[in-house]
């Protein structure tokens, strides 16, 4: 949120204050909700990382076997069940119920459901958009500015947050 407001030499000496306002709100923040916080970070369920762990390796199995265009839209949990340590469709569901889980990471869903060719695209787009970002900074109305940052912070966001949903 901060590193926006030290693009320019006139927004570094502009929000001063602001800055100063989000820091001492940020600490509070953290401050207040530090035990719910702490907790989350120390108390996860090792059975989650390892079944995290398992299924992006099922995923890393899936891209093996079809790695150019991948197994098609929408069909990871369709395709899994072969690339599993239970083997079939009925194992997994025993072993999942009757929700099949997706890998939780984008990058690892695209690749495996679009292959290369797809995830190249996603990149492309995504890389393309931030450069168009990156590119645009020179923009001399405020306004279109602070949109253009907000765009960027948001494309980054979502690709940091893939990293760990599905």
């Amino acid at each position: 949120v901060l590193l926006p407001s030290f693009a320019t030499a006139e927004m570094r000496k502009r929000y001063v204050a602001l800055r100063v306002i989000i820091l001492i709100a940020a600490v509070g923040v953290g401050l207040g909700f530090s035990g719910y916080i702490l907790d989350r970070l120390t108390l996860s369920d090792p059975g989650a990382v390892s079944l995290r762990w398992r299924i992006a390796g099922d995923a890393w199995r899936m891209i093996q076997a079809k790695p150019l265009f991948g197994h098609g839209l929408n069909s990871y949990v369709y395709a899994m069940p072969p690339y599993t340590m239970f083997s079939d469709y009925a194992g997994v569901v025993r072993a999942y119920g009757d929700y099949l889980p997706a890998v939780h990471n984008i990058y690892l869903l695209w690749f495996a459901e679009q292959g290369i060719v797809g995830i190249a695209l996603h990149l492309l787009m995504m890389g393309s958009i931030l450069w168009m970002g990156i590119s645009n900074l020179k923009v001399a109305n405020e306004f279109l500015f602070a949109v253009n940052i907000g765009a960027i912070c948001g494309v980054v966001a979502t690709m940091a947050d893939g990293m760990v949903r599905f």
